[in-house]
Order: structure tokens, then sequence, then C-alpha cells
């Protein structure tokens, strides 16, 4: 047919000339409508993942098409109006949607982007701030306002796509899980064939998820029907050996659930899973391996026009993707309807073994986590291979801390099932343990570990006794121990090496033993009680290895061998590590003084008498003895206190004469002075019957005190159940009873309103019943004329401050 008669005959059939009109158009923009090439926004290799956070931002009002699940239905933007959705109540956006991230435990995040595209006409009042959004975080209360990193194409001046990054902001939060919103994306709204949405790519480290490959593209591709279009996108690794698996993921604009045709291969082969058919891939849905996105307001299983879905691909046949590839071919077709590509994402599987690696807390052979010189603790560590692939000549690799001698035939093994074995030098199927003593170093070969098996070992170890080497090392040591192992299908040589601790979102990785050490052993500044010069410093239990020195000599060149005096000195040690430790030494040479001696005492038959001494000093020590008039003084047994008690006197203890004996430190003695007991046939009063009450204090004089001998909390007389001290004109005073440890037990400052004491001693000490005895007494007093109180005379004895009270029960 010659070519006017064509044209003649498609001049009458006017529908086939419209269909080669668009046709015409249609193929020229097809040649053009690559408005931003995809390209390679992150890629990284990691055990984790790619998860999407997404949502639309358009809907029809009161349709229910937003209800059908996928892949059915038959509801298109192209039937009804569509508006806005704003799930918040802040005034400040005019629509908004929100959806939540749940990334497994022990996750941390690598990378964040932010995507939102919208079909906007140019006569829209809010155009020009198409590139701003705003975003509210997890936890947050106010929103954040962005501005696009970058326009990743306009197509017609109407379908635009932006990004930003937003992994630093994410990075501020205490979790990155929970509640996204994105609000204020321009769009058109009141019509049909609209639609905007956004979506959250999310790349995550989990040290608990097998290695994979993790790579984002994104560009801005429309496609406009008929057409078949190809995108080249490279820069991941598939694995060298065994097989490929691989998750792929698409965010597109204006996929429609009844209009087919729409298609996406893979080098050739077609996307699809069970809720994405081959010939309507792009069907306005959110989802993650065959599942409808979860928690996301509002919650449309249609979403009228917006696509953001991970599909896991079946490769056993190596059609998707096959060994050692770098790069792959994406075929974008489409019969019947325009669409819009924005963003790919791939997650290959590497295919390796791979270890999760965990230290068991060390504990020692008496059940506690701080050692101590000498102790014997055990080590263990957890490993699973949580990779793909089994390990072949795996070798467990430890050293032992300088502190630690490794116990030998301490070496042992436990795989899943089966009991703990132990490890000896000689190979049984490839399972053995050398062991050098000179570098301390373990290496332990495990045999081989399938994928999911786990492997326990444990060995033990004696803390050394040498304080030097636990010092230097420090109260902590952090040890790692680490692997090396091959792969089975894919034979590369691998090595777990030690890494730092992680704990993130309740959850502790990999990272070093950490050994703790008690610390009682440590030296610190001490105070060394000394009373002579001329004491050898062997005499003053330093500890092993140090030193004294003279605190100037700052070289440590001159070592002592005695103390040449009070004052203060340098221990010093220098270990065989060149670690050096010092401490000082401070000597004293205080003095020893009786301020209070004994007195003469007269008393009867039956009754009981004490003696006591006061005395000033440290460190001393305690005899009293007795001259029966033989002219010989005789130490008294058990009588080592500063106090002697008598409970009861007898006729032949008559002209006794008793002294203490008080040795110093530097082992000289004081004597104090000698008293007589006095004792009468007639009894005046006995320990077992009450004291006489005391008379009233009478004194011409300003002011006046009398202390009493005896009291006894159980008596019948109210007088005598408390120690009180009587007198008046007081215008300050003071009282401090003792025990025969020179204790404080009681004190008393009270004065009354008319000059006496107000306060008496109920015979407590330290909140219970003080035992029957004797018990010391000093007082200070100044009477309101200003004299001091001069003591108490007995039996015309000189005054004295001080005296001794009996107490009984």
């Amino acid at each position: 047919m010659r070519p006017f008669d064509i044209l003649r005959a498609v001049w009458d059939n006017k529908f086939l000339y419209i269909l080669l009109m668009n046709l015409f158009f249609n193929a020229f923009e097809v040649s053009s409508q690559v408005t931003s090439p995809f390209n390679l926004r992150y890629h990284t290799q990691q055990r984790g993942g790619i998860q999407y956070v997404a949502n639309a931002i358009l809907s029809c009002k009161g349709c229910d098409a937003v209800n059908e699940l996928p892949p059915y239905g038959k509801g298109n933007n192209n039937d009804f109006d569509m508006f806005f959705v704003d799930v918040d109540e802040d005034q400040t956006t005019f629509n908004s949607s929100s959806a939540s991230l749940n990334l497994p435990d022990c996750s941390s995040i690598s990378f964040v982007g932010l995507y939102w595209g919208a079909v906007g006409s140019p006569t829209n009042p809010r155009i020009k701030e198409k590139n701003r959004v705003k975003l509210g975080l997890p936890g947050k209360q106010s929103y954040i306002d962005l501005v696009a990193d970058q326009d990743l194409g306009n197509f017609r001046n109407r379908h635009y796509q932006y990004f930003k990054d937003i992994t630093s902001l994410v990075h501020t939060l205490p979790s990155p899980n929970g509640t996204f919103t994105v609000g204020n994306i321009v769009t058109d709204q009141g019509a049909k064939d609209l639609y905007a949405g956004w979506t959250i790519v999310v790349v995550f480290k989990n040290d608990l998820l097998p290695s994979r490959d993790l790579s984002v593209f994104d560009g801005f591709v429309p496609v406009v029907y008929p057409t078949r279009f190809d995108l080249n996108i490279g820069g991941f690794q598939t694995p060298p050996r065994g097989p490929v698996s691989l998750d792929f993921g698409v965010v597109a604009y204006d996929g429609e659930r009844g209009i087919g045709g729409d298609r996406m291969l893979i080098n050739n082969k077609p996307v699809f899973d069970i809720l994405h058919d081959k010939d309507n891939v792009f069907n306005s849905t959110i989802a993650v391996n065959g599942e409808v996105a979860k928690n996301t307001s509002p919650a449309l299983k249609n979403t009228l026009g917006y696509d953001a879905s991970i599909i896991h691909l079946e490769n056993s046949d190596f059609t998707y993707l096959k060994n050692n590839e770098t790069s792959l071919v994406v075929t974008l077709e489409t019969v019947k309807e325009d669409y819009f590509v924005g963003v790919l994402t791939s997650a290959i599987d590497n295919f390796n073994p791979d270890f999760k690696f965990q230290s068991q807390p060390v504990i020692g052979d008496k059940g506690n986590a701080l050692l101590v010189p000498g102790e014997t603790a055990s080590f263990e560590y957890n490993l699973k291979n949580i990779g793909n692939d089994k390990s072949s000549i795996t070798t467990f690799i430890d050293t032992i801390p300088d502190s630690f001698d490794f116990i030998k035939g301490s070496f042992e093994v436990k795989y899943d099932n089966e009991s703990w074995i132990q490890l000896s030098q000689e190979s049984k199927g490839g399972r053995y343990i050398k062991y050098s003593w000179e570098t301390k170093r373990i290496e332990a070969s495990l045999g081989a570990i399938a994928s999911g098996d786990s492997v326990k070992v444990r060995y033990r170890a004696q803390v050394t006794s040498d304080l030097d080497k636990i010092k230097c090392a420090g109260s902590i040591i952090s040890k790692y121990a680490w692997l090396q192992y091959y792969g089975n299908i894919n034979t590369n040589w691998f090595s777990k090496e030690p890494s730092a601790a992680v704990i993130k979102n309740n959850c502790s990785l990999e990272g070093p033993v950490n050994i703790l050490f008690d610390t009682q052993f440590g030296v610190k500044d001490t105070a060394i009680n000394i009373y002579c010069s001329g004491t050898p410093v062997s005499d003053l239990h330093l500890p092993t290895g140090y030193a004294l020195y003279k605190s100037d000599d700052v070289s440590f060149q001159h070592p002592l061998d005695k103390l040449g005096g009070s004052g203060v000195y340098k221990a010093y040690r220098k270990l065989s590590t060149g670690c050096e430790y010092s401490f000082n030494v401070i000597a004293r040479a205080d003095s020893v003084t009786i301020y209070s001696q004994p007195d003469n005492i007269e008393a009867t038959v039956g009754s009981g008498v004490a003696f006591s001494v006061g005395i000033k000093g440290e460190n001393v020590s305690f005899q009293w003895q007795v001259n029966k008039g033989t002219g010989t003084w005789e130490d008294i047994a058990g009588a080592t206190e500063r106090s002697l008690t008598i409970p009861k006197v007898t006729e032949e203890m008559d002209g006794y004469n008793y002294r203490l004996r008080i040795t110093t430190p530097c082992k000289d003695y004081l004597l104090s002075v000698k008293v007589v007991l006095s004792v009468k046939k007639q009894p005046v009063s006995k320990p077992s019957e009450e004291p006489e009450p005391q008379p009233e204090v009478k004194d011409e004089n300003v002011g006046a005190l009398f202390v009493p001998n005896a009291f006894m909390p159980a008596s019948n007389t109210q007088e005598l159940r408390n120690f009180v001290v009587k007198g008046h004109g007081l215008a300050k005073w003071q009282m401090t009873i003792f025990n025969k440890w020179d204790q404080v037990i009681w004190k008393t400052d009270v004065i009354g309103a008319d000059g006496s004491p107000a306060e008496s001693w109920d015979g407590k000490m330290f909140g219970a019943d003080a035992p029957q005895g004797a018990y010391m007494w000093a007082i200070e007093a100044v009477f309101e004329d200003g004299k001091e109180w001069e003591g108490m005379s007995v039996r015309d004895s000189k005054p004295r401050k001080s005296g001794v009270v009996y107490l009984l029960r």
C-alpha cells in the first residue's frame, strides 16, 4: 500500500490514529525519561540488614479500597478524589502519617536516608516548599524542620522525589526503635490520579545476624507506558562460591492495584512474591518479605499510588544473581500505566562461617569474681557459628596473662549434646591443644563447626602469689581470645579478631574478659608507731621487696637499716617489669606518761576494791604486781589491764602493797606508785549491799562538788540508782567515764539552773548494761566566781580531778 493510502486509512480510523500519535510521543519520552540516573548511595558489608519505615500521605475519604489485602483488589488513585491524611494534632502540619521501626536487639544504626515524593502542580501555592518536610523522631514531642540534601528528579514539572540523610539525627536517640512521623509533604489534593508518600531506608548492624552485602541506590526514573527500560546498578559483591541469597527492595510512585502490565525484572527474571504479581509488581503496597507492614498510621493495605517493599527472591537456580557478580540489570516494563521508581536496595548474604563469641565471667575456686593471690580461676568461652557456612580447621587462640600460671591438662571442650572432653597434644579427629610455657599462648584446634552449632571451651589457671606481677598489671586485666578458621563452601581463611565490647539495647556482645583482683593487698601510706630511735627496719614488717629510705632520698640510692627517729620515711620497690611503687611511712615517737596514780584503800573483810592508773600513750602493756610483805614483787596472774579489781577482800590482805608495771614499745617500763590495802575486820559495807546515800553538799564557798564512789542501778533507793555528782555554783563543767580499756563510755557537760550537775550516768555502756566493776571518772569544772575546781580529796589525800566509781550489780 502506498504511503498516501496508509495515511488515508489511518485518518479514516480515528482510534488507530490516536494510538499511533501516543506511540510517537511516548517513544520520544522514553528516549529522555531518566530524570536522575540511579547511583550507589550507600554500601557496606557487615552483619545486619536493611529495613523500610514508610507510609502514604494521601488517601481517599471513606472508601473501602484502603482495606484491600495485596495482591487482591481493584482500587486505584485514578478512581478517587485524593486528600491529605493528618494523624497528629499539630497545628503546624497540613498533612502527616507515621510508621514504626523495630530493629532486633543488639542492633546499631549505620545509615538512615529519608526519601519523599509526590505529584504537585506548578499552581500549588506551597510548591516552592516541596524540598522541605517535618520529621518527628521516636520519643520526641516536637518536629524537626528538614531541608532536602538533594533533588533526585522532577518529571514534567509535576512529579518529584527528594532525599535527606538523617543518620546523625537518629544516632542522637537512646534507641532508634519507635514511631517516625513525616509531615508537610507538598502535594495536590481534591482530585484523582494523585499520590504522595515517604520512606526511611535504615541500614543497621547486628552482630547476632549473618554477614550481608548491603547497598542503597537512588535516582528518579519515570516509566511511561508502553515501554521497557533497563537500569544498570553495581557496587555490591556476591559470594565467590555457594548460594546467593537476595532481598531486593524498591520504592515507587503511582503504581495501581487494579491495573496490571507493570513488571520489574532482575537480569531478565521477573520479581514477585505472594503480595506482588509478576505482571503487577507495583501495586500500592508497603511490605517486607511477604508481610504487609505493621504499626503504620493510617494502616493502609492499599496505599493508592505508593509502593515501598522488600521482596525476598528465590535464587536457588542463580538466575537473579550468580557468584562473583558486582552488578545487575533492573528492567522496568509497563503496557498500561505510568509509574516512577525512586529507590532500590539489595541485601545479599555472604556465604561464610561467622561466630558469635562470648566470654563468661572469671570466677575463682572460692566462688568469687574478685581473685586473690594463689587462687585458681576458671576461664570459659561460648562460641556459636551464626554464619551460613561450616567452618573447618577452627583454631581457638588465647594468651594467659603474666599474673597467671596455666594448669596443665585443664583445657576442655564441649560440643552440642556432648559431654566435656579434655584436649591433649595428640590429634584426635582434628582436635588437639598446643601450649607454649614461654609465651603462655594456647592454640586449640576444634575441628569443623557446622552452621548453627555451638562449642564451649574452658581451662583453669592459678593466680600468681607474686604480688609484683599483680600490682604491675593492675586490679583489672582485660584479656581477649580469638578464632582462626577456613570456610567449607567458601574456602577462604577467616580470623575472628578481638573487638571492643558493645553494650547497646540491653545486649552485651563480644568484648574482653575482665579479670578482677581483690585490692585489699594494695599498699597505701601508713603510720607505724615507733617509740625508740635505732629500731631495725626489719622490725617494721614492710611488704616483701620494699626498702626504707629517707624522704629526701628522691633517687632511692641509700636504703636504711634502722630508724633515726620520728618523721616521714619512704618505702620503695622497683619491679623487674619496670613498675615502681612507693608509700609514706610515718614514724611517731609518742611518749608514755602516767597522769593518774592509784590511791591507798581502806576496806573491810568481804568488800570489793579497785585500783586504777591513768595512762597516756599507745602500744603499751600492763602487769599488776603485789608485795605481800616479803619484799618481793610478784606478778598477779591475769591482771593485765589498766585497772585491778579485787572482788572480795580477805583479812590476810591487810598491808599488801600493789603497783602497776607499764611496758613501752621500746621494751623499757614505767612503775606506778606503791599503794597499800588496809583491811578491817568489821565490815563497813559489802559489794552485795547498797552503798550509803551521800549527804547533801554544804559548802560556804560559792561552789562545791562531791563525787560518790559507788552506785547500784537495781537499788530500791532512787538516789543510789545512778552515778550522781552533787554540787552547786558551777559556771561550766565536764565529766567523762572510761571503762578498763580506756574507752569513753559516757560524757556530760550539762548544768542545771541552780549551777548543779544536771545529768547522771545510768550504768549503761554502748546501749547495754555495763558489767559490775570499777570505772574511772575525770572532771574539769569552773565555778561562778571563776575559780577552777581543784579536785576531790579522800582521807586528807591530795585533791585529784579523777578517780574510781564502783558499779554494783
